[in-house]
């Protein structure tokens, strides 16, 4: 099991972060980067999508430079901010 990878992108407001973990659940690598602070206007919160896919984007080919990507079993997203909207998954390349 130690060969197996899992990916996780954590989707945030503030940035995105990766990261890896092998089949005993020992931490691989990890990588993270920041994106632009959203819009404020009182308790709205307004933000282009498109920040969100390029800091995931940036995240895991940040940490891909840092694990044997070959190992790559299986990616995970969380993006709590998603929970109410409804999300079109496109065929982008990524890698």
């Amino acid at each position: 099991l130690a060969h197996f990878v899992g990916c996780i992108i954590d989707v945030g407001t503030s940035g995105c972060r990766a990261a890896a973990i092998d089949g005993d659940g020992r931490q691989k690598g990890q990588a993270s980067v920041t994106t632009p602070k959203p819009n404020r206007n009182g308790a709205a919160i307004d933000q282009d999508p498109a920040i969100w896919w390029s800091g995931a984007r940036q995240a895991l080919l940040g940490l891909l430079d840092r694990v044997d990507r070959r190992g790559v079993r299986s990616i995970a997203v969380d993006a709590p901010m998603l929970e109410k909207q409804r999300l079109l998954v496109g065929s982008q390349k990524m890698m």
